[in-house]
């Protein structure tokens, strides 16, 4: 794991504070109060209804659940109300609470570039970002419509194309970047096409 990746999951477990989330998600919490201990209602467990809270949020930005057996943090938080893998968690942490991106230092580990960055980094093109959308959605839209690709795959595609469209709108992603992740993603699509094809040959 780059130490890049290690910053980003110690902010979202340290700096989003765990009430806030908790309320967030419903649960009746005092927001205010980050210094004391306080019980409440967990519904991940059983069949949802916690008459009688089991729950227990600390001001190490944690919660306990008796029932449950588990303490979760942020990540755990999310990823057990959002269905998400661990990463993903992390990501929707970071839009959520809009938590700038974090930036890279000489000591984070480089990885190789993979053949879609590699597609992408030899494209020079003058197409506008929204050409370039209007193509990754048309792709993307071909390919769910043939269900070329299993469904978490299709999910994660479009996942990354809301990410970009809506960065770009809200200028959160520099164009000359946006224009470079949404071309590394059409090129992504046809990677992960090729692949699903050759488990039939």
């Amino acid at each position: 794991m780059g130490n890049r990746t290690e910053r980003r999951i110690e902010r979202v477990k340290t700096q989003v504070p765990i009430r806030h989330l908790l309320a967030s998600f419903g649960y009746r919490v005092q927001i205010g109060d980050a210094d004391r201990e306080e019980q409440f209602s967990c519904d991940l467990h059983g069949d949802g209804h916690d008459n009688k809270p089991s729950a227990r949020v600390y001001p190490d930005n944690s919660w306990y659940c008796f029932a449950c057996n588990l303490t979760r943090d942020t990540i755990a938080t999310v990823r057990a109300k959002q269905d998400l893998d661990f990463m993903g968690a992390v990501e929707w942490l970071e839009k959520k609470y809009n938590l700038p991106p974090m930036p890279f230092e000489a000591t984070d580990d480089v990885a190789p570039a993979t053949p879609s960055q590699q597609i992408a980094d030899s494209i020079v093109t003058s197409q506008t970002f929204d050409e370039i959308r209007e193509q990754a959605r048309k792709r993307l839209d071909r390919v769910t419509k043939e269900r070329g690709l299993p469904l978490d795959t299709l999910l994660m595609l479009w996942g990354d194309f809301d990410r970009l469209a809506y960065g770009a709108k809200k200028e959160q992603i520099p164009e000359w970047k946006a224009k470079k992740e949404m071309l590394m993603l059409l090129a992504r699509t046809l990677e992960k096409m090729n692949e699903n094809c050759s488990l039939y040959y």
